[in-house]
């Protein structure tokens, strides 16, 4: 990684997936949410995007919340991205993946501003 380089995390290959077909940025899949909260960035990142999955039960919202607090403390900016799709009935959550199957890579332009602003 490049001083200053702002990486991409999520938790699921399909959310990873997801992200980089809809805006084209490269995403970093981190498998579960245990590896997300405890993910330790490159020396070089300044930044880190945080694409979480909405789970009904919070386990993707409370994994990001722990790691954005903590890059913080670290001196690493970090930005949460949460999908706005309300969870289904009957499903454990959403995820960006359910995003892109849902609207298209229209349904990520209401997080443009949030990812250029990190920049």
């Amino acid at each position: 990684s490049q001083p200053g380089e702002i990486v991409d995390v999520c938790e699921g290959l399909e959310t990873a997936l997801a992200v980089e077909t809809a805006t084209g940025l490269p995403v970093w899949p981190l498998v579960n949410a245990y590896l997300l909260e405890h993910f330790m960035p490159p020396p070089a990142v300044a930044a880190v995007r945080i694409w979480a999955d909405k789970d009904r039960r919070e386990g993707g919202q409370k994994a990001a919340l722990a790691l954005k607090k903590r890059l913080w403390e670290m001196g690493i900016k970090a930005q949460i991205l949460l999908p706005w799709l309300p969870i289904p009935d009957g499903a454990k959550g959403v995820d960006w993946n359910d995003v892109l199957l849902e609207r298209g890579p229209f349904g990520f332009s209401k997080q443009a501003e949030v990812y250029r602003a990190v920049r």
